[in-house]
């Protein structure tokens, strides 16, 4: 008998983390635009052929500047070539195996990367001082980018991250979904 209440504990308490669990990872309106607007993205960029994808349609999913949409500008090719890389990764998923939280709601922040602007900022270069920043504002503009990131994982493994992509605070739109590993130190690849 004392075995069986221990076992009706043990699945209470499993229940309860996993109710808990799910509650935390709701999305807001905010949030679910963003997952929606990610997903028909991923769809589109999967299903149209790389000739095929238009400046027009792009611009209804990511926020880019200007020149990243001229072909022969340094910006348009580097869009081009993450576009192209990023449709090849796409090629051998399927969507539906994947969901998206924000970054703060990320179940195992463990495995999250550590961004730039969280370690001490560089005091000099070889010997040179390096121009000094309010580091309040930059954290705090830290802290806002990471709430407008979405964190990518397939549903059968929830904590191990797959993609990041960083969305436009004002237009909800997607403005990076390439993150750059510098040593320990993570930052975004903006166009």
């Amino acid at each position: 008998m004392k075995t069986c209440k221990t076992i009706y504990l043990v699945i209470g308490l499993l229940l309860s983390t996993i109710t808990l669990q799910a509650q935390s990872n709701q999305l807001t309106t905010e949030e679910t635009k963003r997952a929606q607007l990610l997903y028909a993205f991923c769809k589109y960029v999967k299903q149209t052929p790389l000739q095929q994808i238009t400046n027009q349609e792009l611009q209804n999913y990511i926020q880019v500047p200007d020149s990243a949409w001229v072909p022969t500008t340094s910006k348009g090719r580097l869009l081009q070539a993450t576009l192209e890389m990023f449709q090849k990764h796409l090629q051998h998923v399927n969507l539906e195996e994947f969901d998206v939280v924000p970054w703060p709601k990320f179940s195992n922040p463990d495995n999250l990367p550590k961004m730039v602007w969280e370690s001490e900022p560089v005091q000099d270069v070889f010997g040179k001082p390096m121009k000094t920043v309010d580091r309040e504002n930059e954290l705090e503009a830290g802290r806002q980018q990471l709430q407008n990131t979405l964190i990518a994982f397939k549903k059968d493994q929830v904590y191990t991250p797959i993609q990041y992509f960083l969305f436009d605070e004002k237009t909800g739109k997607i403005t990076s979904w390439i993150l750059i590993n510098q040593g320990d130190l993570h930052y975004f690849l903006r166009f």
